[in-house]
C-alpha cells in the first residue's frame, strides 16, 4: 500500500493556484456524475451505445464549462518570494 501512495505522490503534479484546484474539483464532479448517470442510463436501457453517448455528452459539458474559463484559473495571485539580491543587499 505504501508503494501506491509513493507512486501517486510522484505522478500527481502540483496545483499552483487555488482556482485551479476548484476547476479540478469541478471537472471531477462533472465527469464522476456523468459516468454514474451514463452507466445507469445504459444499464436500464440495455444499450452500450447509449452509455457511450451519454458519457460523451458529460465529457463535452465538462469541456464547455472548464476550458474557456482560462482567466478564472488566475483570479487569486500567488505571493512570490523576493529575490535573494534584495535580501543580501543590506548586509
Amino acid at each position: 500500500m505504501e508503494i501506491f501512495n509513493d507512486l501517486s505522490r510522484k505522478l500527481v503534479f502540483p496545483i499552483d493556484y487555488p482556482s485551479q484546484r476548484r476547476v479540478a474539483k469541478l471537472t471531477d464532479i462533472i465527469l464522476g456524475s456523468g459516468t454514474l448517470v451514463s452507466c445507469l442510463l445504459g444499464f436500464y436501457a440495455g444499450s452500450l451505445s447509449l452509455t457511450l453517448y451519454a458519457f460523451a455528452a458529460a465529457y463535452g459539458l465538462a469541456l464547455l464549462l472548464v476550458v474557456p474559463a482560462y482567466g478564472k484559473y488566475r483570479q487569486q495571485k500567488l505571493a512570490w518570494v523576493g529575490s535573494a539580491a534584495a535580501t543580501t543587499k543590506d548586509l
